[in-house]
């Protein structure tokens, strides 16, 4: 099936932009607005305002208000979200409901999704210059929950922690929900101020996606979201990725109730997607370790048998691959040994045309599935716009078939091993 749904970049104002990709694939149209912030010390502050703003509005005072429009528009959906992609910190928030065309009666929840959006973010309900005192205190402690939480889910954990020891000094080290340290300081007050900043000088994308008429779209974008804005916006810093890696760094970690040990080893590859090498990169990402044909599952989890999972992944706005294995405590130095070595086999050319034609089918196989998933394909291309990509996926898939055995070695080449992690059980 052609890959051929791409989405159209429209420019509203400065600072604001319309993505859209009409398709009769689906019956329903989904709004996603993103604000794009720095990822700095302000991360917990911008996390805790993506669940306060959810709670009401001026128009809609509450979440029972919000849940019976959003019923009265034949059980439309609303969500909020924070993320990061690479040193970029996003706010989302995101309407989803059944498209004009199908509607019983004369409608159009396009624009109403619109409104609906544009008032949950720039119309907050105030009290004594700040937000409802209550909402920050009840969010504030759902996220001081969030937070000590992570602890009972080893892997994530372990994955946080790694990347704070692999970039203690890039703005990549900021988890993307906060810091629990932070959020005794932030105040009602503060965080209405943080939010009249970022509606006033935050780049925001407008992604619409679904089963709806193009014809005018960008008018109605316009007049239904319609923030005024304090002009220039600002700019978010680019991504550090041509980060010096000297000797590796080794990082060993204990928590008494770690029932497997969690090993993690963090490269830097130098390649983004604004790079044309980012597309050998996938291919020898994938012959490594990102499927269950690769390198790592075959080697180190079924041949060796070192490990319960072993795969490996890429961050291509960072320019980060991370290997992942969960293996037995005993098997620290060995496991390493053996993930080196797959890795090297690699660079000296150790793999065959089998395993290049079943790592492309496999990430062509990937880019195929976007088209059934409108949330995966709105993320998609946002990754690919913040790294100024705008290749179709037909185009994608294009060069990811054209990459040669060559280019493959040269990626393995290219990448330098920067940080290992350990995380084991301690002494009771």
């Amino acid at each position: 099936m052609p890959l051929t749904e791409k989405f159209d970049k429209v420019p509203i104002a400065e600072g604001l932009n319309l993505y859209f990709c009409p398709t009769d694939r689906f019956k329903a149209v989904s709004v996603n607005v993103f604000i794009h912030l720095p990822l700095n010390e302000n991360v917990t502050a911008n996390s805790l305002l993506s669940s306060i703003l959810p709670r009401g509005c001026k128009k809609y005072v509450n979440m029972r208000k919000i849940s019976t429009f959003l019923e009265s528009l034949y059980g439309s959906s609303f969500s909020s979200d924070v993320n990061k992609i690479g040193e970029r910190h996003l706010l989302e928030f995101g309407f989803r409901g059944l498209a004009d065309r199908f509607l019983p009666k004369k409608g159009n929840h396009l624009k109403q999704g619109l409104i609906f959006l544009k008032r949950i973010i720039s119309e907050p309900l105030v009290k004594n210059n700040g937000f409802y005192p209550e909402y920050v205190a009840q969010e504030k402690e759902n996220l001081r929950k969030e937070i000590s939480g992570l602890k009972d889910d080893k892997m994530e954990y372990a994955r946080q922690r790694f990347i704070e020891v692999m970039c203690p000094d890039e703005p990549y080290r900021f988890y993307d929900c906060g810091r629990i340290e932070d959020i005794d300081s932030v105040t009602p007050q503060s965080l209405l101020k943080r939010l009249h900043y970022i509606i006033q000088k935050a780049p925001i994308d407008i992604f619409v996606y679904g089963h709806f008429s193009p014809a005018g779209i960008k008018k109605m974008v316009r007049n239904s979201f319609n923030i005024k804005r304090e002009l220039p916006v600002q700019n978010v810093p680019a991504t550090i990725v041509n980060k010096k890696v000297g000797e590796e760094k080794v990082f060993r970690e204990e928590m008494a109730d770690a029932q497997q040990a969690k090993l993690l080893m963090g490269y830097r590859t130098y390649t983004t997607w604004s790079d044309e090498d980012v597309f050998p990169l996938m291919v020898f990402n994938g012959v490594l370790g990102a499927y269950p044909h690769s390198k790592l599952f075959t080697n180190v989890r079924e041949k060796a048998g070192l490990a319960y999972y072993a795969s490996s992944a890429l961050e291509r706005t960072k320019g980060l691959m991370f290997i992942h294995s969960g293996i037995l405590p005993d098997k620290f130095e060995l496991a390493v040994k053996i993930i080196k070595e797959q890795v090297d086999q690699v660079r000296q050319g150790d793999f065959t045309d089998e395993e290049i034609a079943n790592t492309k089918k496999a990430i062509t196989d990937r880019l195929q599935s976007l088209r059934d998933s409108p949330g995966a394909l709105v993320g998609f291309t946002l990754e690919h716009s913040i790294n100024n990509r705008h290749d179709s996926l037909e185009v994608i898939e294009q060069k990811i078939n054209s990459v040669a055995k060559e280019d493959i070695i040269r990626m393995a080449e290219k990448i330098k091993l920067d940080t290992i992690y350990f995380l084991s059980a301690g002494k009771q």
